[in-house]
């Protein structure tokens, strides 16, 4: 049986990412609106993060994609596509990559030890 309330906070969180979406690629673009643009930006990536990351009670579309996310579900690959868990292990390499090699100039979470560890 669904429930209900994270059934409309999932649509609430969809929602909110999505305006933000459409408004912080256009404000980041204009000097004079940039910071509000990168605001923006930064709220929407907490939206797609642990809340505990941004320590935070409120649930983000990430902590309610795992509340719900089933054995079922994440076996869907649809049509040309890859499976739900593919994309969360591809933007979680993504980013990885792009925070500790491009910005950070460090290893990567998911270095040679990490991949000797999980034996990859």
């Amino acid at each position: 049986m669904e429930n209900r309330k994270t059934s409309k906070d999932w649509k609430d969180k969809i929602k909110l990412f999505s305006d933000n979406q459409k408004k912080w690629t256009s404000l980041i673009c204009k000097g004079e609106t940039f910071v509000e643009g990168k605001n923006l930006l930064l709220k929407n990536h907490s939206l797609v993060h642990d809340k505990k990351v941004y320590k935070t009670d409120d649930d983000t579309i990430y902590d309610l994609l795992w509340e719900n996310l089933t054995v079922e579900t994440c076996k869907i690959i649809p049509k040309k596509e890859a499976s739900i868990l593919w994309c969360i292990w591809h933007t979680t390499r993504i980013e990885d990559l792009i925070s500790n090699l491009l910005i950070g100039n460090n290893e990567t979470v998911f270095n040679k030890e990490m991949q000797k560890k999980i034996k990859y």
